[in-house]
């Protein structure tokens, strides 16, 4: 299961909430490309960036339109697992997803 951290306000006690509901990445395993897809009206992506297992930032996209599905090309990564690190209004979530 994915879950995030979100931060109300500095200082004050975060919370955690499921992530699931919120955003779905597809196929997972997949080989040429990567669909991000926000599911709720409410929450707004600033910025995606995907990191390599050992933590490489190998793309990095600030998001100026809201779209419900954004869809990475991935042909030119290597096989192994990546991050997806979205950072929206309410907080950062990390989702992971498998390339073959």
């Amino acid at each position: 299961e994915d879950y995030g951290i979100i931060i109300h306000e500095v200082n004050s006690v975060a919370t955690f909430d499921k992530q699931e509901d919120h955003f779905l990445l597809y196929p997972n395993p997949a080989n040429r490309y990567v669909n991000l897809e926000n599911k709720s009206d409410n929450i707004e992506v600033k910025s995606v960036e995907i990191f390599s297992s050992v933590g490489q930032v190998v793309s990095r996209l600030i998001v100026n339109e809201q779209h419900k599905v954004m869809t990475f090309d991935v042909t030119n990564y290597s096989k192994g697992f990546y991050f997806f690190k979205i950072e929206t209004g309410q907080g950062i979530i990390v989702k992971k997803v498998t390339l073959y």
